[in-house]
């Protein structure tokens, strides 16, 4: 079991659905447009594709190795795949060879905004992780998302799991709420958003 990390109240965030309502319905400024691109800042060319049926063992042994200290994320995530139609799923591959995967619920209604759907999970190959290679993969879900409508995205991420925080700060991401005791393992998770009209 992992560790329960807990922040002190100075970190808890409240959530007011007036303040929220308020806050997400504003222009959020200094947000660039999405642009797709498999251009890493380390230089690494990555290859997007969507995903197919025969991705299922990459993406159930992916999660199962970036994912397990949360809960048996290898059944979830792979379960999730096969719902076909209400999810989409992008795959990264350098010389056709799976690194990574960037995974996307279908737009729904989320937090009583319309247009809005959930970004279920992004993973990167643990060796190649810190290369830019999660950074395309939000970029082109994020292009993805706005070429189906989809005007704002929500995400939930451990508390604790400060690169993935980092990676959705630079990008725009925002914090909205703390779910407590929200991973099968016990963490928690913050809810985060973006709008990407």
């Amino acid at each position: 079991m992992g560790n329960r990390y807990r922040y002190s109240q100075e970190y808890e965030l409240k959530t007011d659905p007036d303040r929220l309502a308020e806050e997400i319905r504003a222009p959020l400024s200094g947000i660039a447009d999405p642009e797709q691109t498999g251009s890493c800042p380390s230089g690494l060319r990555v290859r997007l594709r969507n995903a197919v049926i025969s991705d299922s063992r990459f993406i159930g042994r992916l999660s199962r190795d970036v994912f397990s200290i949360y809960g048996p994320y290898e059944d979830i995530l792979t379960g999730w795949f096969s719902r076909g139609n209400e999810i989409t799923t992008i795959i990264a591959c350098l010389n056709k060879i799976q690194i990574g995967f960037a995974m996307l619920n279908e737009p729904s209604e989320r937090y009583c905004l319309q247009d809005a759907s959930e970004l279920l999970g992004i993973a990167v190959e643990p060796g190649r992780q810190g290369r830019g290679i999660g950074g395309v993969l939000l970029r082109t879900v994020e292009s993805k998302s706005a070429s189906l409508g989809i005007k704002w995205l929500f995400l939930h991420t451990a508390i604790d799991n400060i690169p993935a925080r980092s990676l959705y700060e630079k990008t725009g991401y925002k914090n909205l709420e703390i779910k407590r005791n929200f991973y099968p393992e016990g963490q928690d998770a913050i809810v985060m958003y973006k709008a990407v009209e």
